[in-house]
């Protein structure tokens, strides 16, 4: 396609924008229209919290009086949303997918009024489930464009909650007023205001310091650890490559907790010998709590994914045109996990599941066997598949009748032929 051309380029982003809506949509994200407009005050308390000075929302005065800015990110309209129109029927964990553009200025352009085509995903829970739900998603569908793996890095770490956050800025920085002398000269300015943004720089002295300093990850407070161990065991288990990269770490993030990017290194050809590293941003997230705070006076559990399509079109300029049409729905089930060990390993199910084309709602967030059986009688699902401790370790599944309470016990491995053979029928 000619990327340089209107046309051509609407077209490939609305194709990018079905190739992320089709798994999210399976993990029964719903789709929702955002305004272009946001109250200006919406921003205010991310203003003056330092958490736009890379990416400042862009205000506009009405002639009848009062300030509207145009949308920052689908982030904070949907979370907006979500408290104004109390979205969550407690069938389940609030499940939003947004599509569009969203506009800001830079300081390094002025005022120069910038934008970019987002999408974007938030899910409203708590535990470690959630980060690997979304990060899954994006990962599923980066693997299922046919990018190479060694294309594409994906980057995680944990930031911390404010106390972490504080004793490891204080660390760093007294660190740093040691070794001033051997930074650039930004970064010898910096070192009192924003000292770790050293972790970023791209001067070769700059990372040599930084390679020697103190790690976000020795000052997690115990709970900030458990919670990012869990995040990275689910991880492990759905068998998604990281790499751990402490220069996420970043002064005015409105991600905190956890962070993670999808970044794009295009492959070198044989007889090149640049050592050129230079990577592109395709979609970065992590948790918004502490922002979501700041912005609705309320505490609000909450993580999102953003993907930023037309880097990603132009990472995919050799893209190849697919089918992109919808594949039969069939009954759904819903899938109970049970214990830490059974909530690990029902990732990996609900993907098996959905290779063979079998609807599945779940409530990965929830513990409780009772109110996920009540998610399921809500939403009208008939069949339930039951992944406990024990299930999990022998390698078996349980699948009950909501309805009557019969169930009975089948490996794995033969889980989709039963289903297909007693249950499952083409609608």
């Amino acid at each position: 396609p000619n990327f340089d051309k209107l046309a051509d380029e609407v077209c490939n982003l609305e194709y990018l924008r079905a190739r992320f809506d089709t798994p999210a949509i399976y993990y029964r994200f719903e789709k929702i229209e955002l305004p272009c407009f946001e109250d200006a005050k919406l921003y205010a308390p991310l203003i003056k919290a330092g958490m736009c000075e890379e990416f400042a929302p862009v205000h506009l005065k009405m002639k009848k009086g009062g300030d509207i800015a145009l949308i920052l990110s689908g982030i904070f309209s949907t979370l907006r949303m979500f408290v104004q129109h109390k979205t969550d029927d407690g069938a389940g964990p609030a499940k939003f997918l947004f599509s569009g553009d969203t506009f800001y200025t830079t300081p390094t352009k002025d005022t120069e009024l910038q934008s970019r085509t987002e999408w974007t995903v938030v899910l409203v829970d708590e535990g470690p489930v959630t980060e690997a739900e979304i990060i899954q998603i994006l990962w599923k569908a980066f693997e299922e464009m046919k990018f190479e793996q060694q294309t594409i890095e994906f980057r995680i770490h944990a930031t911390g909650c404010s106390i972490c956050r504080a004793t490891f800025r204080s660390t760093f920085g007294l660190y740093l007023r040691g070794r001033a002398s051997k930074l650039c000269k930004s970064c010898k300015q910096g070192t009192k205001l924003q000292p770790t943004g050293v972790l970023r720089c791209k001067e070769e002295k700059c990372g040599t310091v930084a390679a020697n300093a103190p790690q976000m990850l020795d000052f997690l407070c115990e709970s900030c650890k458990k919670h990012f161990k869990g995040v990275l065991e689910f991880l492990d288990e759905s068998r998604i490559p990281y790499i751990l990269d402490g220069t996420l770490f970043r002064e005015g993030s409105w991600y905190s907790n956890v962070v993670f990017e999808f970044r794009y290194k295009p492959a070198k050809s044989q007889d090149q010998e640049s050592t050129d590293d230079t990577t592109v941003l395709l979609a970065e997230g992590g948790r918004v709590s502490r922002a979501a705070k700041l912005v609705f006076g309320k505490r609000i559990e909450a993580v999102t994914g953003s993907v930023f399509l037309r880097s990603v079109a132009s990472a995919l300029r050799t893209l190849e045109k697919r089918d992109t049409g919808q594949v039969a729905q069939k009954d759904a089930v819903f899938l109970i996990q049970l214990g830490e060990l059974a909530k690990r390993k029902s990732l990996s199910m609900l993907e098996v599941l959905r290779a063979h084309e079998i609807a599945v709602h779940e409530s990965l967030g929830r513990d409780s066997i009772r109110v996920q059986i009540k998610a399921a009688e809500r939403i009208g699902v008939q069949i339930a598949l039951v992944l406990g401790q024990k299930e999990a370790l022998d390698e078996t599944v349980i699948i009950r009748e909501i309805s009557s309470g019969i169930q009975e016990t089948v490996p794995q491995s033969k889980l989709i032929d039963f289903l297909k053979k007693k249950y499952i029928h083409e609608v």
